[in-house]
């Protein structure tokens, strides 16, 4: 659910910026990709952008209400004879949508309870309305009954047999009437009643008749089977004035509103003739005359009827169940204060929309953003900038549309002088940089009165800049054709509501992006090693195409040596399957069961698919509305739908079905592997012993060994181990709305996303009686969102559950088992329930860490993940940690908040860095070490701007106790940012344990600047295995700096670890790693000659207690390196870009490339590991 008026926003307003929102980045490290790009918004704020953004009411809006009917789900669906909409609620007054708009008064309604298809009649119209979804309707057909059946005139009535699907006509000027066929709302037969005028019409379902009230006020029969018949033992009873209604409930009883008064008769008997008595009547305060009424027809609403007051706008609910008239009772009226957030401003919706984007990282990433507000005169408000984004989300909220007129060539002037370098700010066009891309788009609601055309093309011809031109709720014709021309973009793109907003301007967006960023395919690898084989993702960046993955499995000799070629490529298999033949699920309120068939997510089901890809909003035009939500549907699965080949067949497979593995590491599952111990009895071990896990481990022993590995066509999918066959592919049902964003305007092209982005977790847990396998995964760049599946029986996953934040319309979303879906406010005014209290929760980065701990002396597993991601500029989520139940639905346990340097109160503000934890958490546990004499865990991370955290989750001292240890010291200058997590190592010799982590920020690799000051760390917890809740944070000061030792390092006692200066501009770029008393680090290092080229990669290594250099840096090529893997004495790590012709290691004879993995010996050979804490989980593989 959204908040409607954000809705609205998003339709109307920033068609451009929602260009990179849905959209991600090309990789870093490979030269263009990180020189971002400039974007500058020029937003109008004139007196017109005060008006409404859209003339579509708000859900449950009334306005004018004439008739009502009621849905198969006991919904009041509503026609607003002067709003020209038909609005619903459900039968407790919530609004829940509007929609059916049309350009004259509707004054009838009719409901198909088979199908909820919705009949709507205006004059000589009758329209149709089909349900796309759980709260979706959509046109079909409208047809001009005048021509169809002679029929017209707001008098007469519309009445829907469920069974034949006809739609029959009355008219009270007429002796004929009409049925309707449904599919197409073609004549199926005109018929003459017998009556001078038939005023109005029902049907009695149950008794298959049809009822009509003629000028005499009698209650006339005919037999719907054999029309104009009537049935046997018809009957003709006379009943009050129905000049504008009857209905008729499940049980055939009739009701007729007769001025303020609703009167009630007995159903007719077909058996003895008969029915249609006064049962009695029934008037309701505020009820006001009466133009129509709907009864709910379903078993439980029987009886209820729903009357509205077109003056007083609302409905009233009357209970008017039975044979008592005196135990009938006014209940419920609905008004529009349920129809929730009412339409906002122009102004209010481009805010709301810039807010939503400059906090989505797949936006940022790629661009630096400013921002202008023009009218009258132009203002610049932030200039185009690193900050920019986060400086935009700061000042947006006072923004305001102060009146006067558009002159956007004012505007374009102050643009131009602004890149020109020659106002009061620097330039942001990097003058080394030949590759990048600067633009300006303009947003703009009225005629201009004046001409920016010279200006905007002299800006391209002198500086390169293009410029964007974006109408909303305005159509500009030749004036803004004309600004595209100059500007070099062209065609002007319009905005007129949400779905065309997101569509249009989106893909322009994601354009600006792709344009600047033309490079050989790079390949990104995170490796993860098992028994005698290493995994390595990789994937290849296709411009406006879906990025090609690839899973390889290579086998490794006894040596460690890679033997190649690969045994399989997971992307090679799947090219090989049908798309028809895979299977494919999901969960949702309406979805299928998935049990037994894991392939729910397919066409027989678009229906209710269709509502959830599209969140109940229209189809976007562009997509061909109609066919677009299959031709999604059958993309998703693997046909060429977008035709990527251009050769005109939309209904073959893909070339390559596997979309890019980005960000995800792939986890096995296979034979449950937990230890047993009777002896240790902290840990996990011990506990496993003690419940039964032996018999868990014996049932499970052969099961299907799988990889699990998350990707950006939005699937957590399971590959087997064996063969690389996809046997089955999960979709989070908080990813399906994402979906809309993947079709492109240009042909033969799409947009990538991030999908699930996040690296799934595996862990056998206890609980409801039993052992269980599950997973669970965050969804990384793609959302701010976690999911849990049962996976101890691989073949056959099981849903738990699934969480989502919105931040901006401010709900959680909570997915239960079954897939039925809540959603949980906390916006202005709202208390959200504590269980689901995810509403700090930001992009879900961090790799969650399952273990047990003891919560009032009783065990309970639990996950531990940081609150991730907030792109550098909200406080308002990511600065914390979650645990959550693993028993019980993943419901919150604890939300612990860190704290901020960034101090909002100080004047300046201390570093200007919002902080949030993207890293993942490192738990020390009993099965990690023998030191550890408690239940639990004590846990460590890095937060992103560069502070140590230690959390007590053990049975010694206060649960959920947190405090922090060092402090980096990070600023906005010096771009000391933790991205990644830290690692930890217990001294031998001491027993003290280390942590160790790196700083640099991975959203500014190619950044250059004097004031880049990034560093490595080992620090020494003086109080492990004890949590001292009085212990006190340091900073470096109380650290060796090591920077230009070499020999003869030693870490004093009094000292709280070893510092290690990084050279001009370097970055770390993965977390460390620890074997044989060594810690390891990767960098990067941009290339300052040419920003438009790749940077390089190189290694550095450390002794772990001491800090002092073991070696040389190793340089490793060009790209981006992951972090290392060790086995079997030899160190793996990955390398984007790293190919055979890349000879940076040609004469080093420790290392060798084996496609995109680097295979080296560490420092001093082979040898034993030191003591590194572990976490015993399938995630685990280092």
């Amino acid at each position: 659910m959204i908040r409607f008026g954000f809705n609205i926003l998003l339709a109307t307003l920033l068609v451009t910026f929602s260009f990179t929102a849905w959209g991600k980045s090309p990789p870093p490290g490979t030269g263009e990709a990180d020189v971002k790009a400039n974007i500058f918004i020029l937003l109008d704020t004139s007196g017109s952008m005060t008006n409404p953004v859209s003339s579509v009411p708000a859900p449950g809006q009334l306005k004018g209400p004439n008739d009502v009917d009621v849905d198969s789900n006991g919904n009041v669906h509503t026609v607003n004879y002067s709003g020209r909409y038909v609005s619903v609620h459900n039968s407790s007054g919530t609004g829940i949508t509007s929609y059916g708009s049309v350009s004259s008064a509707p004054a009838k309604i009719a409901i198909d309870t088979s199908d909820d298809s919705v009949y709507t009649k205006q004059g000589g119209k009758l329209n149709r309305f089909v349900k796309g979804g759980t709260n979706s309707w959509t046109a079909s057909w409208s047809v001009d009954l005048s021509s169809a059946c002679g029929s017209n005139g707001d008098n007469s009535d519309i009445a829907v047999d469920t069974v034949t699907h006809r739609i029959y006509v009355s008219d009270n000027s007429r002796t004929t009437s009409c049925a309707i066929n449904a599919s197409d709302g073609s004549l199926n037969q005109s018929f003459n009643l017998g009556v001078s005028a038939s005023y109005k019409s029902a049907i009695d379902a149950t008794n298959r008749v049809l009822i009509v009230m003629d000028s005499s006020r009698r209650l006339r029969l005919y037999d719907l089977d054999n029309l104009p018949n009537a049935p046997a033992n018809s009957i003709l009873k006379t009943a009050q004035s129905a000049r504008y209604d009857i209905e008729v409930d499940r049980e055939g009883n009739v009701y007729v509103p007769t001025g303020n008064k609703i009167y009630k008769y007995s159903a007719w008997n077909p058996g003895s003739g008969s029915g249609h008595d006064l049962i009695g009547s029934k008037q309701c305060a505020g009820q006001g005359s009466v133009y129509g009424l709907g009864v709910d027809k379903t078993v439980a609403g029987s009886g209820m009827v729903y009357v509205p007051n077109y003056g007083g706008q609302k409905i009233i609910k009357i209970n008017m169940r039975g044979n008592n008239p005196a135990a009938w009772t006014c209940e419920t009226t609905i008004t529009s204060a349920g129809a929730g957030v009412a339409a906002i401003s122009r102004i209010a919706a481009a805010k709301n929309v810039i807010k939503l984007l400059m906090q989505d990282s797949a936006l940022t990433d790629g661009a630096n953003f400013g921002l202008m507000e023009w009218g009258s005169y132009p203002t610049i408000k932030v200039p185009v900038k690193q900050s920019g984004a986060q400086d935009i989300l700061a000042m947006i909220d006072s923004v305001s549309a102060n009146g006067g007129a558009t002159y956007p060539g004012r505007a374009t002037v102050l643009a131009k002088s602004f890149y020109n370098g020659t106002t009061s700010y620097p330039s942001p066009i990097d003058a080394n940089a030949n590759c990048q891309n600067n633009f300006v788009i303009l947003l703009s609601d009225g005629a201009f009165h004046d001409n920016p055309n010279s200006t905007v093309l002299s800006m391209y011809n002198d500086l390169g800049v293009k410029s964007y031109i974006v109408g909303f709720a305005h159509q500009g014709g030749s004036t803004y054709q004309a600004f595209a021309t100059a500007g070099q973009t062209g065609a002007p793109l319009y905005a007129t509501d949400q779905s065309t907003l997101l569509a249009t301007l989106g893909d322009a967006i994601r354009q600006v992006l792709q344009q600047s960023l033309t490079f050989s395919a790079p390949k990104i690898m995170p490796d993860v090693n098992l028994g005698d084989h290493i995994f390595q993702a990789v994937f290849d960046y296709k411009t406006r195409k879906q990025w090609h993955g690839k899973l390889k499995k290579y086998a490794l000799a006894n040596d460690g040596t890679i033997t190649t070629p690969h045994v399989w490529d997971a992307g090679e298999q799947l090219n090989t399957k049908n798309p028809a033949n895979r299977k494919i699920w999901t969960v949702g309120s309406n979805f299928a069961d998935p049990t037994g068939n894991l392939n729910n997510f397919v066409a027989s089901d678009l229906g209710t698919i269709k509502y959830d890809l599209y969140e109940g909003s229209a189809i976007p035009t562009y997509h061909n509305v109609g066919d677009a939500p299959n031709l999604l549907l059958e993309f998703i699965r693997g046909k060429d739908s977008y035709d990527y080949d251009g050769d005109g067949n939309t209904t073959e497979p893909q070339l390559w079905k596997l979309a890019d593995i980005y960000h995800s590491s792939p986890a096995i599952v296979g034979k449950p592997p937990g230890s047993l111990s009777s002896t240790k009895i902290y840990s996990e071990a011990y506990y496993r012993n003690d419940n039964g896990y032996s018999t868990f481990k014996r049932n499970n022993i052969s099961r299907r060994n799988i990889i699990t590995v998350g990707s950006n066509a939005g699937m957590l999918h399971a590959f087997d181990n064996t063969t690389g066959e996809e046997l089955w592919a999960f979709i989070p049902p908080s990813l399906l709305s994402k979906f809309q964003f993947v079709p492109n305007v240009a042909a033969s092209s799409t947009n990538a996303i991030y999908g699930v982005d996040g690296s799934p977790v595996i862990k056998d847990i206890y609980y409801n009686g039993g052992w269980k396998t599950v997973l669970l995964s965050g969804l990384g760049r793609g959302g701010n969102s976690y999911f849990a599946l049962d996976i101890t029986d691989t073949l056959n996953p099981k849903h738990l559950f699934t969480f989502k934040n919105d931040p901006v319309a401010k709900f959680v979303y909570y997915w239960d088992a079954a897939g039925n879906r809540t959603n949980h406010d906390y916006g202005p005014g709202k208390t959200i329930n504590s269980d689901y209290d995810f509403s700090k929760l930001g992009e879900a980065w961090s790799t969650p860490k399952i273990i047990r701990i003891r919560i009032a002396g009783a065990d309970k597993w639990v996950a531990v993940f940081g609150a991730g991601f907030n792109n550098n500029v909200t406080n308002d989520y990511g600065s914390g940690v979650f645990v959550i139940d693993m028993e019980d639905g993943g419901k919150v346990l604890q939300s612990i908040a860190l704290t901020d340097n960034n101090d909002p109160n100080s004047s300046p503000v201390t570093n200007r860095v919002k902080n949030s934890l993207p890293a993942s958490v490192i738990p020390v546990t009993a099965d990690s070490t023998s030191l550890a004499k408690y239940y639990g865990a004590l846990v460590y991370f890095a937060d992103y701007e560069g502070k140590l955290w230690k959390l007590n989750l053990t049975s010694n001292g206060t649960l959920y106790d947190l405090q922090y240890l060092f402090d980096s010291e990070a600023d906005y200058a010096n771009e000391r940012r933790v991205m990644y997590d830290v690692a930890a190592s217990i001294d031998a010799t001491t027993n003290k344990l280390w942590v160790y982590y790196g700083t640099g920020d991975q959203q500014q690799l190619a950044n250059e600047s004097a004031t880049i000051a990034n560093k490595l760390y080992g620090i020494k917890d003086i109080n492990f295995p004890n949590y001292a809740a009085s212990a006190v944070s340091v900073t470096e000061t109380s650290c060796l700096n090591t920077t230009n030792l070499s020999v003869n390092c030693a870490v004093a006692s009094s000292q709280s670890g070893w510092f290690y200066n990084l050279g001009a501009n370097l970055k770390i770029t993965s977390e460390p790693a620890i074997f044989n008393r060594n810690v390891y680090f990767s960098q990067y290092l941009p290339n300052a000659a040419n920003p438009c080229a790749p940077g390089k990669a190189s290694q550095s290594s450390f002794s772990y207690a001491s800090g002092c250099k073991t070696r040389t840096d190793v340089e490793l090529g060009s790209g981006v390196a992951t972090g290392a893997t060790f086995y079997k004495g030899k160190m793996y790590l990955g390398l984007s870009g790293a190919s055979s012709e890349d000879n940076t290691l040609d004469n080093n004879s420790d290392y060798e490339v084996f496609d995109n993995i680097i295979v080296g010996t560490p420092v001093g050979g082979s040898g034993v590991s030191s003591n590194v804490p572990r976490i015993k989980s399938w995630r685990e593989l280092k």
